[in-house]
């Protein structure tokens, strides 16, 4: 369908209606609005706007209100609200009901919401003849301002969020005012319309929450248990991270139990709640949303949001019973992450209760979820938590093995080294080999150790790292040893190696069979045979050929029963 400026003659008449200064070119216009042919009703309505007389504004304005859609869309852009934005403000100020009406619908229409604070200031006059349609203009608008500020965060980053700035800006003063003087209008639709734009630090509120008598106390209060607004939202999250919080709010945000709110407050705190959350989360019995009966839709919210919520219910003082339900409805059918969260509030269940729950935590296929069982064994006073501790320090998760390892703090290195003379031998290798696992740092104090330049000090860590059973992990220390100048770290050095997983140890062991002092050799042929023979005789071999220049060559063959025996490779 052709538009006005697609038709040469349409055009050209209405530009001459728009130019002219006879008001005679207004009642045309008007009279066009209702014309059959879209091109032309369209075009007039524009024509209207577009004029710079009051007059042809406030008619476009009235007569528009029952012609069809297209021709209020033409005077809803962004132009043309800015043209009538005056004689609209007039309309909502003035006593004349049916304009005023329709100045409403057209701010709606239009999402002029710079026409906000106009409409808010008129509704809080009860004697306005339009001051119900007033309010509900109010709301309407408030509401659709506030998506539209979502969608713009939503689509652009936080720099270029300042198109709606001034717009809430002075929206949120005008519904402040309302707020304020609540006792002369009584709308609760301004309290409403307030809640879904207001700043979450907006003086105003504080000063109403915190005087009981005022008169919108407790019109607020009984709003923000409901209300959907992000306004309202945001206060009463917000409240749990401020540390002077009026008490109404937190008590409100514990009892909500909508997940809209649940999603606005855990992502507002984050995955793990800070100091002020958890002192203001402690002063409630626990959250609305979080109750036996609610726990299934909880469930049904992404995974890094439930981790949040059971943390956060963690964190009150809701009664064990109802803690259980929780960990129990989340370990059931929870995600990853939130069944890990669930896990870490099994220090805070009767431990009778949480023994079947942490052996379901142990046996869980994600290693989050394990390490997170791990750190509440003790805690939760599970009979066997040593035990079990200790068999997770060769879990395949590092995660698992690092909580494991926390959790092992007794068993540290310098203790164990403190008492390593006065240990039984049985025992100094037991309680060794757990050290070795459990104290993550051993393996840096005897890197340092091993390269000493005191000789008791190299002998000493030499024996430790064999107690320890970490050989593989200081590897290149020990093997640097094998040439040591004391012939006793030389024979500890091979002793060593015969206990390695690396094929490197072969290649040290060799040069070892050709040490002068016998100790080392008869320590290097005993560590030789405790490898496989095999790949032992291969390597053998190959350095005998690469020591003889190949005459060793032919002698090479790949069946085990052929290969020469150690003996006949070791130098007599």
């Amino acid at each position: 369908m052709p538009t006005a400026s697609e038709i040469p003659g349409l055009k050209r008449s209405l530009l001459t209606l728009v130019a002219t200064p006879n008001r005679a070119a207004i009642d045309v216009l008007a009279a066009a609005l209702r014309s059959p042919s879209a091109p032309v009703r369209v075009g007039a309505a524009k024509a209207l706007a577009a004029r710079t007389d009051a007059e042809s504004h406030q008619r476009v304005l009235r007569d528009t209100g029952d012609c069809p859609a297209d021709v209020r869309a033409a005077i809803a852009s962004r132009e043309a609200c800015s043209r009538l934005r005056p004689v609209v403000a007039a309309a909502i100020q003035g006593d004349d009901q049916p304009l005023c009406e329709r100045a409403c619908g057209y701010a709606i229409e239009a999402e002029d919401y710079r026409l906000l604070a106009t409409v808010v200031d008129e509704a809080m006059k009860p004697s306005h003849p339009c001051v119900a349609g007033l309010c509900s203009a109010a709301l309407r608008l408030a509401r659709a301002l506030a998506a539209a500020i979502e969608a713009e965060e939503a689509d652009k980053p936080l720099a270029a969020r300042s198109e709606l700035t001034p717009v809430r800006r002075a929206a949120n003063q005008g519904l402040g005012r309302a707020l304020d003087r609540f006792s002369v209008h009584k709308r609760l639709e301004l309290i409403d319309a307030f809640l879904l734009i207001a700043n979450h630090d907006n003086p105003g509120v504080r000063a109403v929450l915190r005087d009981t008598t005022h008169a919108a106390h407790a019109p607020l209060l009984r709003a923000l248990e409901t209300s959907a607004g992000r306004g309202a939202m945001e206060l009463l999250a917000r409240a749990f991270e401020d540390g002077d919080a009026p008490a109404p709010l937190i008590e409100i945000g514990a009892r909500r139990a909508d997940l809209a709110f649940c999603r606005t407050l855990v992502g507002r705190v984050g995955p793990t709640p800070g100091v002020r959350v958890v002192f203001n989360a402690r002063k409630t019995a626990g959250f609305g949303w979080a109750t036996p009966e609610r726990i299934e839709k909880l469930l049904t919210l992404p995974p890094d949001t439930q981790a949040a919520a059971v943390r956060l219910q963690g964190a009150t003082r809701s009664k064990s019973a109802d803690r259980l339900r929780l960990i129990e409805a989340v370990m059931a059918g929870g995600a990853d992450a939130a069944r890990a969260a669930a896990c870490e509030l099994l220090g805070k269940v009767t431990p009778g209760h949480a023994q079947a729950l942490l052996q379901q935590g142990l046996a869980d296929s994600n290693p989050a979820v394990v390490a997170a069982t791990a750190g509440r064994l003790r805690k939760a006073q599970m009979p066997d938590a040593l035990e079990r501790l200790v068999s997770l320090l060769e879990h395949d998760s590092p995660d698992v093995v690092s909580v494991a390892q926390g959790e092992l703090r007794e068993f540290s290195f310098d203790s164990y080294r403190q008492v390593f003379d006065k240990l039984p031998k049985d025992l100094r290798t037991k309680a060794g080999r757990l050290v070795g696992l459990a104290d993550p740092e051993a393996t840096a104090t005897l890197r340092i150790d091993l390269q000493s330049p005191v000789v008791d000090r190299r002998r000493d860590a030499l024996e430790l790292v064999g107690e320890l059973g970490v050989v593989d992990r200081v590897l290149p220390a020990v093997t640097a040893l094998a040439g040591d100048r004391d012939s006793l770290i030389r024979t500890r050095v091979a002793t060593l190696l015969g206990g390695s997983s690396q094929g490197d140890a072969v290649g040290y062991l060799a040069e070892a069979l050709a040490d002068p002092h016998p100790g080392v050799r008869q320590a290097a042929e005993a560590s030789l045979t405790q490898l496989d023979s095999l790949d032992v005789a291969q390597q053998l071999l190959a350095k005998l050929q690469a020591d003889t220049g190949g005459v060793a060559a032919g002698s090479v063959t790949t069946g085990a029963a052929e290969s020469p025996p150690i003996e006949a490779a070791t130098p007599r």
